[in-house]
């Protein structure tokens, strides 16, 4: 698998990372007409809120959003877990539902926002936009968009629609968690579906990082030793 794939796979949580089959359904509890699934060649519109799909579909683990403290007015969310060197920077994320999230950039062309929070089903009503900073050099163009809404998605522990199956359903557990795909263009289209879920761990405020704990550390060790040398040289 190519790390171009695993793009914005964030927060596996097993070992290994199962080539899953997924649907998306038009009404909730996994009914109504399969919006879309590995046969399809059909291309649905983003605005649609359905996913443009002519390959296969494959879930690699949940996308986790941490809530950080001190929150100032507002939630603050930030990535808990991390592959790839994704970026861990908290970024401000109101997450009041319905909200649909929608994200979308091309290589080459980092200026553009690469994150869109949008305040309204249907993608209306722009909230927030975020820019990309990492640098995209193996993948031609790549989008990303999160749906939370009366869609609901089918997914399939083993390849081809076999083993056990869970709906993922506008109920509690989406309300909690959400769900998202993410659609990576190499010349083949390739899906990437996951879940966003709020976490109730801290992380650090924006600016903070772990080399400020270090000089207390420092400072008592320095003391502890200038005393060693007081009693011995006495």
């Amino acid at each position: 698998m190519q790390k171009s794939q695993l793009f914005f796979a964030i927060c596996v949580l097993t070992g290994s990372i199962l080539a899953q089959r997924a649907r998306l359904f038009d009404n909730g509890n996994c009914t109504g007409i399969p919006l879309a699934e590995t046969t399809t060649v059909e291309h649905y519109l983003i605005n649609s809120n359905a996913p443009n799909v002519t390959r296969g579909t494959r879930v690699y683990g949940i996308w986790e959003i941490e809530e950080c403290q001190p929150a100032e007015n507002f939630s603050i969310y930030c990535h808990a877990e991390i592959i790839l060197d994704y970026d861990t920077t908290c970024h401000p994320l109101t997450m009041d539902m319905p909200y649909v999230i929608a994200m979308s950039s091309r290589a080459y062309e980092l200026d553009e926002p690469n994150l869109t929070l949008y305040g309204e089903p249907g993608l209306n009503s722009t909230f927030q936009n975020f820019l990309d900073t990492r640098p995209t050099t193996r993948i031609s163009q790549w989008q990303s968009y999160f749906i939370v809404g009366t869609k609901s998605w089918l997914i399939y522990e083993e390849p081809d629609y076999k083993g056990n199956s869970t709906c993922l359903s506008p109920s509690e557990d989406v309300i909690d968690r959400g769900y998202g795909i993410t659609l990576v263009m190499e010349g083949l289209d390739v899906m990437l579906l996951g879940s966003v879920r709020k976490t109730e761990r801290n992380c650090p405020p924006e600016g903070s990082g772990g080399s400020k704990k270090i000089i207390p550390r420092l400072t008592i060790l320095i003391g502890f030793l200038i005393v060693t040398l007081m009693i011995i040289y006495k």
